[in-house]
């Protein structure tokens, strides 16, 4: 790194460079809803699939409002209630998959994408306060350790299917292979397969005619919280348990995005300011951790600055939130390292 030295006049350059964040696609993930179902009869099939569509785009909005809002706001002022005017306006997009249709009925499942500055400007008149930082991404291992195999294997394809990787506080699902007690040695390899900081085992039952998920979080310290207990309410007959499942699964997404959200009004989620150092040896290690950069800056990084780069080398600064663990954790979804004595942290292309 001496070059870096040497080679201040070259650094001086770049001084001022920034880190162009990620596509506006990338860093507003949050304004994009998917795994919304849309399902309508009608007296025919055009007719039944703009009903299915109309009513999914309203339930993907709420859904947002949900996300983005402190629960203070909604609370106090209620859930917005656009017209379908209004929602047409705020919508930019939409994805189908899974669709179906017959004469009179159509079914999909749709990813709805929004327009992040008319969201902005239509919530913010309405008087809410967003919330925008996203947390690192968490592991979930869904498990029912007493239930079939098929049963298991439903309550893991629930949160595949709900779209929760682009939450405020988003989650990534174990697979099914990741089964047992709540441990990080468990889970580590899918935990570092999906760039997680941290897993979160949601062991599921029924008990008096309701699921039950239990909610047990553990990292690479070994440390070992309890995140609590969710709950919904199960129908009669085998086919009610489905639903069910998936009902649960958005009590548990709802309980780590509402605690996401304490932690930050709390203070928990206060940024710190960190000066690294990059360390490559070619230009396409540097592209890469460059683009490690601009992907970290969709989730807890921000304010990224360059503020040298020689040959061999970069100084770069930027605020994150968050632990350096989870820090740490999410350039390696991009597969740089970043590695800490404890006093500084070096960035380097893994292998």
């Amino acid at each position: 790194m001496r070059a870096l030295i040497r080679l201040a006049a070259i650094a001086a350059a770049f001084c001022a460079f920034l880190i162009a964040p990620a596509s506006a696609a990338g860093r507003n993930d949050i304004y994009a809803v998917a795994g919304v179902r849309a399902d309508a009869t009608a007296a025919n099939a055009q007719v039944a699939r703009a009903t299915a569509v109309a009513a999914a785009q309203r339930a993907a909005f709420d859904r947002l409002v949900r996300r983005l809002v402190t629960d203070q706001d909604y609370a106090r002022l209620g859930a917005p209630k656009p017209d379908d005017v209004a929602i047409d306006r705020l919508v930019s997009g939409i994805d189908i998959a899974d669709e179906r249709r017959s004469g009179t009925r159509y079914l999909a499942t749709l990813a709805v994408n929004f327009d992040s500055a008319a969201v902005r400007a239509y919530l913010t008149q309405a008087g809410f306060t967003l919330v925008e930082t996203r947390a690192p991404p968490a592991l979930i291992v869904a498990q029912m350790p007493d239930a079939a195999p098929g049963l298991s294997e439903a309550w893991r394809q629930a949160f595949e299917q709900g779209g929760y990787s682009q939450e405020l506080a988003p989650v990534t699902v174990a697979p099914a292979t990741v089964t047992g007690p709540p441990a990080w040695p468990t889970a580590q390899s899918a935990a570092a397969a999906a760039g997680a900081a941290s897993a979160i085992f949601a062991t599921a039952r029924t008990a008096s005619g309701m699921v039950v998920a239990d909610l047990v979080e553990v990292g690479p310290s070994g440390a070992r919280t309890e995140r609590g207990q969710v709950s919904a309410p199960l129908g009669t007959g085998d086919a009610a348990l489905s639903p069910a499942l998936q009902k649960l699964a958005e009590a548990v997404v709802g309980r780590l995005q509402a605690d996401w959200k304490q932690t930050l009004a709390s203070g928990g989620g206060q940024r710190t300011r960190i000066t690294v150092t990059a360390v490559f040896s070619s230009r396409e290690q540097w592209a890469q951790i460059k683009r490690a950069l601009s992907a970290a800056t969709t989730t807890i990084v921000s304010d990224v600055r360059i503020d040298g780069v020689a040959r061999d080398g970069a100084l770069i600064s930027f605020s994150y939130v968050g632990a350096p663990a989870q820090l740490a954790a999410e350039f390696g979804r991009s597969g740089v390292d970043a590695v800490s004595d404890g006093a500084t942290m070096t960035l380097r292309v893994r292998g």
